[in-house]
């Protein structure tokens, strides 16, 4: 699993290409399962989480793309609210 920024171009299954922060703003909210990821120092870190399949992956293997959002406000826009942090992983794995 490795770290992508918002704006990666990634493939998608059609041919097309869409940027990681597209793909998050087609992900309806009904598919986003909250789940824990461990126990923190203020108590459980728990984030709102989808998968995208991607193309492009290896034969016999698959390519996702997993986005992360936390599930209380953490970090300021640029108009200074609060929102909920979005982080982008490009996930190789086995079907």
């Amino acid at each position: 699993m490795t770290a992508v920024p918002k704006n990666e171009v990634l493939p998608l299954s059609d041919g097309r290409t869409q940027e990681a922060r597209q793909l998050w703003a087609r992900v309806p909210q009904t598919l986003m399962e909250c789940r824990s990821c461990a126990d923190g120092a203020k108590g459980p870190r728990a984030y709102d989480v989808a998968v995208v399949d991607l193309a492009g992956a290896p034969a016999g293997r698959k390519r996702t793309l997993l986005i992360r959002r936390s599930t209380v406000p953490n970090k300021k826009n640029k108009k200074g609210e609060l929102v909920c942090e979005v982080a982008y992983f490009l996930c190789h794995h086995a079907p």
